[in-house]
Formats: C-alpha cells, sequence, structure tokens
C-alpha cells in the first residue's frame, strides 16, 4: 500500500518512523515534512532511511513573525509543492496539525486521487489527551470569526469541503482514524474515531531509530524538568516558577543534580534555573532520555508531553499539575492513569 505522513515535529517523525518500520513494514512510505525543528543530520537520514519519497515545506523554524501578507504567500507556495507532490494515489494519509490550511488543501489533493483513501490524525502528544497550547486570540477567538475564517481559506484555496476547523487537534470531521500511544486514555472530542494504538514495539523502534547516538552522562539520580512553552502557563507563571524554586531547593538538600530543558522554539527564560544545568533546546528530550547512561533519573513538568514519553520508556514522572491548575481534572486524571504522580 502507499502511505503519506504529513508532519511537524520531532514527536510527530519518531512516531510516523515507528509505525513505517513495523505496522507498515513492506509498504511504500512518503513523507511531507514542515521544517518547524532544527533537523540534524540524524534526523535526514533517519527520513532518507524511511521513506520512498520526501518533501520539504516551509515552516516556523527559527521560531518568527509572519505578516499576514507573507503567511498567505507562504501557505501558496507550500500548496503549490503539495499539488506537484502527490502525483499518485495513497490509500492512507495522516496528518497532524489539521487546523493547517496546507494539510487540508492535502487532503483534498489526496482524495481527488482516491476517493476511498483512509484519513488519519497521527496523534501530536499531549493534544490527544488534554488541551495544551495557549488559546487563540485571533481569527479563531469566537464562533463567528471562525466562520470568516471558514469563508475567506475556503473561498481562496478551494477548500470548501475539506476545510473543517474542530474543536481540538485531532477533530477534522474527514479523519475517521486516530493512532494514539494511549487510545484508552483518549480526550471525549476524539472518541467517535477508530482508535488505534501505536505498539510500545513501534515506539521504541522509533526512539531509537530517530534518536541513537553518543552516550549522555547524567548523574545517578538526577532530575531533568521539563519545560513547555512558558506562555502556555499564562497567569501561573508564577506559581510554576515558584514550584520549580522549591524544587530545585529541594533537590540541593538532597544533593541532587538539577538539568533542565526548554521547548525547542522557547524564546524566553525562567530566572530561577539560571544556576542549574540547561540541556540544549534544540536536541529534544527523547534524544536525552534514550541515550542515557542511566534510567534513574526523575522527569519533572507540568503539562509537557516528555511527561508521557519519558513515562513510556519506564523513567519515573512527576507533574505539578494538582499545585498549578487542582481544577483540571483532565490533566491529572490522565495522568493518573498511565501512572504520573500528581502533586
Amino acid at each position: 500500500m502507499n502511505n503519506l505522513f504529513i508532519i511537524h515535529t520531532q514527536y510527530n517523525l519518531l512516531l510516523a518512523c515507528g509505525l513505517c518500520m513495523n505496522d507498515f513494514k513492506g509498504d511504500k512510505n512518503d513523507l511531507i515534512i514542515f521544517c518547524d525543528f532544527n533537523m540534524s543530520e540524524i534526523h535526514r537520514n533517519c527520513m532518507k532511511n524511511t521513506f520512498r519519497k520526501i518533501q520539504f515545506l516551509k515552516g516556523i523554524y527559527p521560531d518568527r513573525t509572519w505578516r499576514a501578507e507573507q503567511k498567505l504567500n507562504k501557505i501558496r507556495y507550500n500548496n503549490k509543492i503539495i499539488k506537484n507532490f502527490i502525483s499518485s494515489e495513497y490509500e492512507r494519509v495522516f496528518i497532524v496539525d489539521d487546523m493547517c490550511i496546507e494539510e487540508m488543501y492535502a487532503l483534498k489533493c489526496v482524495h481527488k486521487k482516491n476517493k476511498g483513501v483512509k484519513m488519519a490524525w497521527l496523534e501530536d502528544g499531549a493534544n490527544a489527551y488534554f488541551s495544551n497550547s495557549a488559546i487563540s486570540g485571533v481569527m479563531g477567538a469566537t464562533p463567528l470569526r471562525r466562520f470568516i475564517r471558514k469563508i475567506f481559506f475556503s473561498t481562496l484555496f478551494g477548500l470548501w469541503r475539506y476545510y473543517d476547523l474542530g474543536c481540538c487537534m485531532g477533530a477534522h470531521k474527514l479523519l475517521k482514524q486516530a493512532y494514539l500511544t494511549f487510545p484508552r486514555f483518549v480526550r471525549a472530542e476524539l472518541s467517535d474515531k477508530e482508535l488505534i494504538e501505536i505498539s510500545d514495539k513501534a515506539f521504541k523502534c522509533g526512539m531509537q531509530q530517530l534518536f541513537h547516538g553518543e552516550a549522555y552522562a547524567f548523574e545517578e539520580n538526577g532530575i531533568i524538568i521539563a519545560m513547555d512553552k512558558l506562555d502556555v502557563y499564562g497567569k501561573d507563571f508564577e506559581k510554576v516558577s515558584s514550584l520549580i524554586s522549591d524544587e530545585v531547593l529541594q533537590a540541593h538538600n538532597r544533593g541532587q543534580k538539577i538539568y533542565y530543558k526548554y521547548h525547542p522554539r522557547e524564546t524566553q527564560e525562567m530566572l530561577v534555573l539560571q544556576s542549574e544545568v540547561e540541556l540544549d533546546r534544540k536536541i529534544a528530550l527523547e534524544s536525552y532520555l534514550t541515550n542515557s547512561n542511566t534510567r534513574n533519573l526523575t522527569i519533572i513538568g507540568v503539562k509537557s508531553t516528555s511527561l508521557q514519553t519519558a513515562k513510556k520508556m519506564g523513567y519515573e514522572a512527576v507533574s505539578f499539575i494538582q499545585s498549578v491548575e487542582p481544577e483540571n481534572r483532565a490533566v491529572i486524571d490522565f495522568y493518573k492513569k498511565i501512572h504520573i504522580k500528581c502533586v
């Protein structure tokens, strides 16, 4: 069978590679990837060894602010490339950001070639289980603005039935399947889809394929603080900062080493961490965990996808969610179900 994956992040790439090496081994797998992270030679070799054809598209790395005209020109450019790339039929297509115009356009191109194509959502980390992003204050902020946005983009890019802004990522009405690492605990908004588990074997294969490298020497019993993008914390920023400050102090009293990892597109800093050991923000935390010299580490965060990844890899994981957002039962319940400690 012919499969097309359309992805954005290192996490998306590891899942896609894992599926191609297991579930779809022997299929013809193609890739369209938005350049939304710093791609190393290891990433490129991984893609080359896994996919038959690869198309790179303009993304947002390094982090940049686009003017409205620049955004529209980027979409036009990407859509032209997508149309040319999708020159044959696909039996399956996987997308990640179903609110992305280019990915809606890709669904249109694939469907025109094969009316029977299976359209699926590929998990984007925590978003499959709870909301973990800053609330839109622009064109998606109100129902009226969403309607105006639909008319504008559907008309401009000829999307119509392929345009859909669901209530959350993965909710696009044309996506009938969802590939997930924890399908039993998916958020209610996605429960109407056919839920397909990404096996531990596929997950580990993807991790090894994408992140293998030289061992990283962590101190035994160390702590890694996995930061969400700081703007996600919003009004809770100071609370999170205080909790981390307390954790750092207690860790020092216990003689533990503190490491911390910012989101790859982070542009701000948290002052309470300045004296600790920063891990390269351009390198995925999964890479450090895959190549760690020890499993005797504790990964601490609030809502970072790295917490569930670390847990799936066998590390101890702790979330401050109960202290930061005690009313957020969706996150707390999910973490408790997969045995992440909530404090």
